[in-house]
This record gives structure tokens, sequence and C-alpha cells, in this order.
């Protein structure tokens, strides 16, 4: 975090003029007056479309539970900004932009206030310790105005210096993710794309945040009562919902096909099949039913070629295409780099951002983006106007980029895939694999490869080899090339018994079984930890991950089911409705009654033929001794003795 530049906290007179060589003014002591009286309105949660009592019915299911209760409290109690900083008296200038767009800003602010988002205007000040940004207005993308809050000045000692990066981290959908789901979905897929409205808008702050929110405009105060535009934390929180909602759709549904970006949803489905529609029309039911508002006029029903994220996707000519006035202005910025000794640092970040759009399109030139990216993370301050010197590297990759754009029309094809039957363990499925792609060949030196990388019984050199098999896939563009791909071995896991649930209920004998905190529930797969087991005393733990797969046993499936009327308790995942955990007596027993049931011996099955059984079903299948081995986590030859194909024939 910077040094503060300003000195918070004491009498307004004696900062006075430190503070208008900084850009800021201060409104006279004697106008901050105490409205108690007239403040009632004020200290009222922002209004929400949001219908809390229909979002807890849903979340409730939701796997994640710790953003379950955090989305929950946040709609029921409003959002805390996470803000750790000082609470004193601070009043901004606005930036240019408002002051020039004077009447489009008093516009906006009435609609705020109008909507209860906002409280104002106030003639005196509302908060003693009233906190007032800048604001300013800027154009979206359909070249209407956005009203934002500079929440990051004055660099140092601004709100968003205050906020935890650890809350703000955020990750989002990437546009190849959308590319491998056109991908996937094949020629002529249709598309849709629908927009949540005023976003960010509908999330309220905690009244206890109000002071920080300030806005000073025109003679008045403003507080802002939901999260604004400009915030830190507001990508990461807003992004908490989405993805909610993400799964919501995907659940309700049962099609996969949806990638969300922030407050951008975008639905796919196969040209011979209604899915994007069905996508689309359950969006639009759970929204509705949810008070989340829906920007029609963003709406693009199914379609053939659309735009997302500023990039045109066209799956008839499987291309995505880069707008011809991008590719225009990237020329015009790069072509005086060639001959320049410095730039701004406003400027290279311009730069830099509008190479990041046009890689999006074009994966293979992100490899001349990193050196761009060193020099912008070399600088601790990033003060617009300094003077940044092009070194001979960075313009070696400006030669290149040039080179490049001037025979490229803007057009990137996407791979096409074709949908192939291949063996399993769990019979036959079908899975995406690359066409044009000399399989036999590509298979023998991927096996070599691997073989050559991995040493006998070392995890870590297995990982390590799994590393490099995947970035060597993702290197050429290539996916699920085995006919056995490595990630779906880990779909017939040979589990025991006493890595999943405890000896007895007693806390000591529970350390080792599968805890709730070691799943996590994905949209296609899950991911298991196994803290320890026989096979690892150190307890190291292992990851594991489970692939959803069609076919009438599914973990994936059965675990989500589970848990949906599993009690909402820590502990063993493997629980009875009061929350205690089941025990291995209590498993055998059940094993035993449905044994009877199902008219079978009780002495030829016990705990251990699940072991047994997915050893004997992976060799009858094809696997080999090493995958075997790897599968149950066996370090020694003994696996051998629970192959019993003899029993099966």
């Amino acid at each position: 975090m910077g040094k503060c530049q300003v000195k918070l906290g004491l009498n307004l007179n004696s900062v006075v003029q430190d503070s208008l060589d900084q850009g800021l003014i201060f409104v006279p002591q004697d106008q901050i007056i105490n409205l108690k009286d007239q403040m009632d309105a004020l200290w009222e949660l922002g209004r929400t479309p949001i219908k809390v009592a229909c979002l807890e019915k849903y979340l409730k299911y939701y796997p994640d539970s710790k953003t379950s209760l955090l989305l929950l409290d946040g709609f029921r109690n409003a959002f805390s900004l996470q803000y750790s900083g000082p609470r004193t008296l601070f009043i901004s200038k606005n930036l240019k932009s408002a002051e020039l767009l004077k009447t489009e800003t008093h516009s906006k602010l009435n609609k705020e206030t109008t909507l209860g988002r906002m409280s104002g205007p106030f003639k005196n000040m509302p908060i003693s310790t009233l906190r007032t940004s800048p604001i300013g207005m800027v154009n979206k993308s359909d070249w209407s105005l956005r009203l934002i809050m500079h929440l990051s000045f004055p660099n140092g000692c601004s709100v968003n210096d205050f906020v935890d990066p650890n809350e703000t981290s955020v990750k989002y959908t990437s546009f190849d993710e959308v590319i491998d789901m056109v991908s996937s979905l094949g020629k002529g897929a249709r598309l849709g794309v629908q927009d949540i409205k005023s976003a960010f808008r509908l999330l309220p702050i905690s009244p206890g945040d109000f002071d920080l929110l300030g806005i000073y405009f025109d003679g008045n105060f403003y507080v802002d009562k939901s999260l604004p535009f400009g915030c830190s934390i507001g990508c990461a929180l807003f992004e908490k919902f989405s993805t909610f909602l993400h799964w919501l759709v995907v659940s309700s549904a049962g099609k996969h096909s949806v990638k969300q970006n922030l407050d951008d949803f975008i639905f796919g489905g196969s040209a011979t099949l209604d899915d994007c529609l069905v996508l689309m029309n359950t969006f639009t039911e759970l929204c509705n039913e949810l008070g989340v508002p829906i920007a029609e006029d963003k709406t693009i029903h199914p379609t053939t070629r659309l735009t997302f994220l500023g990039l045109e996707i066209d799956t008839v000519d499987m291309v995505v295409r880069i707008p011809v006035a991008k590719l225009i202005k990237l020329r015009s910025q790069l072509q005086p780099m060639t001959i320049k000794r410095k730039i701004k640092f406003k400027d290279l970040e311009s730069l830099v951002g509008l190479l990041a759009f046009c890689s999006r399109a074009v994966p293979s030139s992100r490899a001349f983006l990193r050196r761009f990216y060193d020099v912008i993370a070399s600088f601790k301050v990033m003060k617009p106007f300094f003077s940044v010197r092009i070194t001979s590297e960075i313009r070696e990759d400006v030669l290149v980029w040039l080179e490049f754009l001037k025979s490229f029309n803007g057009d990137s094809y996407i791979i096409v895939r074709q949908v192939q039957k291949v063996r399993t363990i769990g019979g036959g499925y079908t899975r995406n694999s690359p066409s044009g792609v000399h399989r036999p060949d590509l298979q023998t030196e991927i096996d070599r490869l691997i073989v050559s990388a991995v040493a006998p019984n070392t995890s870590k050199v297995y990982q390590q080899a799994l590393r490099s098999f995947k970035d060597f896939m993702a290197l050429f563009q290539f996916e699920d090339l085995w006919p056995i791909p490595l990630h779906h071995i880990t779909n017939y896991i040979a589990y025991k018994v006493g890595e999943l649930i405890a000896y007895q209920k007693h806390a000591s004998t529970q350390s080792h079984a599968l805890d709730y905190k070691d799943i996590k529930i994905n949209l296609s797969s899950i991911e298991i930890r196994l803290r320890s087991s026989k096979t690892d005393q150190c307890c190291t733990g292992t990851t594991i991950v489970i692939d959803d797969r069609p076919g009438d046993v599914c973990a994936v499936f059965a675990l989500r089911n589970y848990l949906k009327i599993r009690p909402n308790v820590a502990g063993q995942l493997f629980c009875h409705f009061d929350g205690t955990p089941i025990t291995r007596y209590q498993f055998s027993g059940v094993l035993k009654k449905s044994l009877n049931v199902l008219g079978l011996s009780q002495g030829k099955y016990t705990s251990h033929s699940f072991r047994i059984g997915a050893a004997t079903s992976a060799a009858m299948n094809g696997l080999s001794d090493s995958e075997i081995q790897t599968m149950g986590r066996w370090k020694s030859d003994s696996f051998r003795s629970y192959i019993r194909i003899q029993q099966c024939l």
C-alpha cells in the first residue's frame, strides 16, 4: 500500500492548502450540521429488486456453502466493502467529464435517487465523516453514458487502497472457454446472449460503509447506497452472484453449454437441437422469479453469428472476427513505437489493453505480450504521464505484431472437433477429438514422452509428467487424444472405505475420513482431496478429479443429489440427517441388507469388494498394470491380488 499523501484526521483548516495542491476541495466547517431528525431515510438499505425469499430457496442447494451464506446475508442485510482504513471527512474534486456533461450527470444522480439506490441531494453535510470521491461519465459499449466513482483517488489513501486485495481477486470466464464451447457444439451451432441490467447496482451496501461513498456535485451532497462502478471489490462480489446464476441455470435446464462473464451470459446449442433456446428460456424464467432484471435491448436470440466481449463469433464459417476498426487502431498505436524512444505510461496501458483484446482471437500472439506486461509490472507507482523507455526487446515484439498485421484480415479460425466413440471402463461414450489429426503418430509420441518422464511409484514425477502432457495439448490446441485420457482414469478410482468414512463416531477416528470441505463441485466434475490413506501415512494428500459422464452410473450426478439433502453441517461428508458421521460398521450393515434384498451371499462380499471390483473392471477393459496401479494408488505390485477376472467369467 502506498504512503498516504494527505493528513487525514486533522482539522479541516490545517490541511486546506495541502488539499488544494492535490486537486481537493473542502466544505467550510459551518456547513457540517446535525440533521438526525431529517436523516431517517438515509440509513435505510439501498433498494434492490432481488426477491430474497426466493433467492434463499435456491441458495440452500448451492454447493458453495460459503458463497451461499455471503449472498444471502448480503441481499438480506447488505454487503460490506471490507474497508479497513480511516473514517475521516474528505471532499474531492470531480472528474472533468462530470463538469463537461453536467446535465447528463444531474440526470444520472436523479435517476439513482429516484430508484432508491442513492440518497440526496443534501445542501449540508449528511454524515460528519463523509468521504467523497471524484465522479465522472464514461461511454459504455453502446455509447450510452455510465456514472462512475473514482474510488482509487488519491493514490495511496483512497477507499480502494484500504480494501483487502484478497477480497478483490476474481477469475473471469476466458474467451478461450467460450470458443471451446463453440468448438464442441460444432459447425452451425446456435448461440444466444443475455445481459443483466444495472448489474452492480443490484447489490445493496451496508450502512456502515455509507460514509465511504459520498458524492459532492454542483453544491449538493449525495450518498451512494448500492455497489458503485469503480469499487475494487465490486467485480468479485458480483461475479459470485453471477456464478450462482450460472449454476442455477445449468442445474435447472440440465444442459451445460453456458458461459458467463460478470453480467454477460452466452448460451449455446448444436445446430440440430434447441438447447440454446431452452437455456435462454430457463435463464429468463429464473431471473423473473428472482427479480433479476434483464437488459432486453441487449438480448440476442439463437443465431449463428453474434458479438460477445467485443468479438464476432461465426459458427457457420467457424471463425472469430476482430473488428476492422480495432485493427486499424492497433496499427496506428504500434507504428510510432518503431521510432520513438519513450512512451507515456497511460498510452502503454492503452496499447497493451488493445493487444490483449486482439490476442483473445489469436492465442498464438500472446507470447508477444509478455514483455509488455513485464514493463508495466515493474512500476510500483503507476503515474499516467510517466515516461517509459521503449527497450529493444519491446521494439522487436512491436515489429512482429506489425509484420503479422500486414496480412491479417481479422479472421481467426475455430478448430472444429468431431465426435468419436471410444472405449472406457464404464462402456462406450462420446467425446470430442480434433479433426485432421493423424492420431497414431501423435499417440506414439505422447506415450513416449509420458513413459520417459514417469518414475515408478513417484507421485511427484507423475504429476509433473501430467502437467507436461497438458501443456503439450494446450500448445497445439489438442484435447483428449488418448483412447482413455489420463484425467478420465480418475473416474474409476478404487477407494478404500476407510478413506471415505470413520471407523467410529469418536472425533479421534475421523481424521482420515473424507470431509465436507474436501469436496469441490464444478459444473462438469468434482474434485476430491484425500488427506491421507493407508498408502499415504505422511498425510501429504492427493487430489482426484472425477468427470461427469453419461450413463446409468455417474458419481458426479449422485454426489450432487446427495448434497441437496445432506444437512448443512461441517465435518465428515457422509453423515446422517442429524449430522453424526456414518461409520464403517454402519456402512457394512447397510451393505449386508442390500445383498439380502438382491439375493446375494453375504459371505462373498465385504466393503473391500468395491476396491477389488474397480481393479478387476479396469483389467477387463484393457488398462495396463501401471494405469491400474496409479488408479488405486498402490505403491507395490499387491494390486495384482485384487484382479479376479476368472471369478467374473
